[in-house]
């Protein structure tokens, strides 16, 4: 008798729980990540797991579909920023190249990762700024990312960019969602 009311007591002690939970979760949506917040975070690890293989795919000088499609460049070859990476880097991406890359021309890099994870989130906007940092070989930058136009919310992504002898370091301080 007493085994049967203690079972009892914990079903019913564990729908309350439940209840409790459900309620929370209607009266407080904010507690779950937003549209803008799931695609921040995918868009961050997209973007900002950039290895020397997807250096070297973006900075591929080819024009074919299947390399356009990759980098997430839809324009034709006379894309702005392959004829800038063909100016720049003459297609050197060695290691070497492409730390020389990392710390002569990070806007770049980051920004043809920034227009694949673009296409991978389905954003709307990808803005992104890159400014030198306090240290020598540092860059900040700043990303705003809307899912869509009428979205009253967009997200900013902030951090640095240290670039280091081992291809550059990434690092995110923070991501904050903007009311509008």
């Amino acid at each position: 008798m007493k085994n049967s009311r203690s079972k009892r007591g914990l079903i019913l002690v564990l729908i309350a729980a439940a209840v409790v939970i459900a309620v929370a979760g209607i009266f407080f949506p904010s507690l779950a990540p937003s549209k803008e917040e799931k695609a921040a975070s995918l868009f961050l690890k997209k973007a900002f797991t950039c290895t020397l293989e997807d250096a070297q795919t973006l900075m591929e000088l080819e024009t074919s579909e299947d390399v356009l499609a990759t980098v997430g460049i839809t324009s034709d070859e006379t894309s702005e920023l392959l004829e800038y990476c063909n100016t720049q880097f003459a297609g050197d991406m060695t290691q070497t190249g492409y730390e020389s890359a990392l710390n002569q021309r990070v806007f770049t890099i980051v920004m043809g990762i920034a227009q694949n994870a673009q296409a991978d989130v389905s954003a709307e906007t990808v803005e992104l700024t890159v400014r030198n940092g306090k240290n020598s070989g540092e860059f900040n930058f700043v990303v705003h990312l809307s899912v869509d136009e009428s979205a009253q919310d967009s997200t900013e992504i902030s951090g640095s960019i240290r670039t280091v002898t081992d291809g550059g370091q990434i690092k995110v301080d923070s991501i904050s969602v903007i009311r509008k």
